[in-house]
């Protein structure tokens, strides 16, 4: 099983600047993704353009789902929340609900 965590940030690709709420953007990852944690964070990102800046992420955890799945997920966030990139890792772990 793998645990994944995408980073996303809050800025706009176009503007550079939060055009939306954290919590509304919170609202339209668990919409996208269901079951899952949504945490703050703070992030630093270089733009296409070479301009590095701080911005205030979101931290979403996700398991037992497929990667296929939550490269989608990370494809339709990326587009609703219109940003360049999200940043998508994950590892190899033994977890179950109990």
């Amino acid at each position: 099983m793998k645990q994944f965590t995408v980073m996303v940030g809050l800025n706009d690709k176009d503007t550079k600047k939060r055009v939306i709420n954290k919590n509304k953007a919170k609202e339209v990852i668990m919409r996208i993704v269901g079951d899952c944690t949504v945490s703050d964070a703070t992030g630093h990102y270089t733009h296409d353009n070479g301009e590095m800046v701080t911005e205030k992420s979101l931290r979403v955890e996700i398991l037992f789902k497929e990667l296929e799945d939550v490269v989608g997920y990370c494809k339709q966030i990326k587009q609703e929340l219109n940003q360049e990139s999200v940043a998508l890792s994950y590892t190899e772990i033994n977890s179950m609900l109990v």
